[in-house]
């Protein structure tokens, strides 16, 4: 799909593989578009690209990838990591790019997908005659969970050229919540503080129509057993619509809509902890578990 996201697949980790692709193809509507043994690959439909690959064992991200617009920016990049000491290696995922670690130790890809061709999709075209309709439209950005936010986003500014749209710092200046972009989208990579070394990520998004896209999905959740953890709000940061739930197999989902987009010029904006944080709707609170648990 065409689109200002900058997310092109995430390697999630599930503890059963099957009650999580149940969920993924059944409720969700995701496409499985290849296994091997090791890992399953599915897709939201509107194309043939991954955007995710499920293996089994334990929860969280084993690798996320960013896509770079081709091959020369790639090289680019590949040598800024070199210059910064970083040792890189082959991608988890079916593209050609360049893979390391944060300084959190979560694994992370650099992309170009098909030559960096994004290809116009028409609506009445779709890759797959009988997707749902309440699928989602693709996946959206990854919220990672780290022991320190701070020094991943700015690896993430200083190397790789990064974007800082928001941060979200307590009144000593530290840093709990920070959301970075490398194009327009207000954040491809968002990073939430957790003070378990072996978290890796607070939530995954997926992009959804409009709020009636989500109401319609919420009830679809409701129906095959499930429960939501948080939503429908509207977030302080980017703007979005949202709604988040605990997925078979051990990690959080969000599905929003109406992410707002920056530019280059944008200036950071700097948000406290005090209040409700999450959402912008008075009324609408997380639970605990929105800001203790994460996988």
């Amino acid at each position: 799909m065409t689109g200002v996201r900058k997310l092109e697949y995430v390697h999630l980790q599930v503890t059963d593989l099957d009650d999580a692709l149940a969920f993924y193809t059944t409720v969700m509507g995701l496409n499985e578009y290849d296994y091997d043994g090791d890992h399953v690959a599915l897709g939201c439909g509107l194309d043939d690209r991954v955007d995710l690959l499920v293996t089994e064992g334990g929860t969280g991200v084993a690798e996320f990838a960013v896509r770079v617009p081709d091959e020369a920016t790639l090289a680019d990049l590949e040598t800024q990591l070199n210059d910064a000491d970083v040792d890189v290696k082959d991608p988890h995922g079916p593209y050609d790019g360049v893979a390391f670690v944060l300084p959190s130790e979560i694994r992370m890809a650099l992309v170009v997908p098909d030559s960096g061709r994004r290809e116009y999709h028409h609506p009445s075209e779709p890759n797959t005659p009988d997707r749902s309709a309440l699928t989602p439209l693709d996946l959206d950005h990854i919220n990672l969970a780290s022991t320190d936010p701070r020094a991943d986003a700015e690896f993430l500014r200083n190397v790789l050229g990064f974007n800082v749209s928001d941060i979200r710092k307590t009144d000593r200046g530290y840093w709990t919540q920070v959301f970075t972009r490398f194009g327009d989208y207000h954040h491809d990579v968002a990073i939430t503080i957790t003070t378990d070394i072996s978290d890796t990520l607070h939530h995954l998004a997926w992009t959804m129509t409009d709020i009636a896209h989500l109401k319609t999905f919420a009830d679809l959740v409701v129906q095959h057993g499930h429960n939501l953890e948080l939503g429908i709000g509207r977030h302080n940061a980017g703007g979005n619509l949202f709604m988040y739930l605990w997925t078979p197999g051990g990690n959080r989902f969000e599905f929003n809509a109406e992410v707002a987009t920056l530019d280059a010029t944008s200036p950071v904006r700097y948000q406290g902890t005090e209040g409700n944080s999450v959402s912008i709707w008075d009324g609408v609170y997380p639970p605990k578990s929105f800001k203790t648990r994460c996988s």
